[in-house]
């Protein structure tokens, strides 16, 4: 990853990226998207609504993206239609995407797997998550340009309700406290930070406190000049440490023996 840069507002987001092999990567300097942000989402207009996924069985409700031209609505029910049943139960790792595909009133809501190493893609409906369909070739190839064509600036990311780090200071940092506040009253909430880099590409942070543990999950999967990483860790607590130069909170607590600091989440406030 490339190194982050300081922002010119109220706080700033040191990330320590590991490199596949353990080692620290360097990171992005945060900057301004000068794409367009998403499509708004309209209620009972045909559209496909992409988010990014997490759990089984539910859709992320912060959407990523939209499509409504009549064209990539059909390449995703056509995806969907030309599938072939997978046999057995599947155990597989958490969707790359959830889409909710609105055509012509009849709604589907699938989990979707476009994993760029894969030459087929797969998808599995959020109300049976225990069956999966293989995509065609030519459906998972449609389907990825689509979705890697969409640009989450940071309008749209604010407007989803992040916390955004940006070149020209910080969006949405009342999330963050109100955040810190219910971690410590031992309330169950979540909070999302993207962080953009120079080239205008968002980085992901995902807070999501169940009253008792943290599970912290980083993704630069669409940092298109990054190193695509997918990590999810579990924590017990935030920790800061408080110096002249501002306030650094940590993810303390974590791993197998909840005792190790979490090396890519540093979010320095001042």
């Amino acid at each position: 990853m490339k190194r982050f840069f300081p922002l010119l507002a109220l706080a700033f987001l040191v990330i320590l990226a590991n490199c596949q092999s353990g080692k620290p990567k360097e990171a992005a300097r945060f900057a301004v998207s000068t794409a367009s942000p998403a499509a708004s989402v309209i209620p009972g207009t045909p559209q496909v609504i992409i988010s990014r996924g997490f759990d089984f069985g539910s859709v992320n409700p912060k959407a990523y993206g939209v499509f409504d031209a009549k064209v990539d609505i059909d390449a995703f029910a056509d995806a969907v239609q030309s599938a072939k049943r997978m046999k057995g139960i599947l155990d597989v790792r958490n969707p790359d995407y959830d889409a909710v595909i609105d055509n012509g009133g009849k709604r589907q809501s699938i989990h979707l797997w476009l994993d760029a190493k894969e030459t087929f893609g797969m998808f599995m409906y959020t109300s049976d998550t225990g069956t999966g369909y293989t995509l065609t070739e030519a459906a998972t190839k449609r389907l990825r340009e689509l979705v890697q064509s969409i640009r989450y600036g940071p309008e749209q990311a604010e407007k989803n309700g992040d916390v955004v780090f940006a070149l020209n200071g910080i969006k949405n940092g009342n999330v963050w406290t109100d955040f810190l506040q219910q971690v410590q009253n031992r309330s169950s909430q979540t909070v999302q930070i993207t962080a953009y880099t120079i080239e205008g590409d968002p980085i992901f942070y995902n807070l999501d406190f169940d009253g008792a543990v943290i599970r912290y999950r980083y993704d630069t999967s669409h940092d298109h000049f990054g190193t695509p990483l997918k990590q999810t860790d579990f924590c017990r607590k935030i920790e800061k440490d408080v110096s002249k130069l501002g306030t650094v909170y940590y993810l303390e607590g974590c791993g197998e023996n909840n005792a190790k600091r979490n090396e890519t989440f540093a979010l320095k406030w001042r």
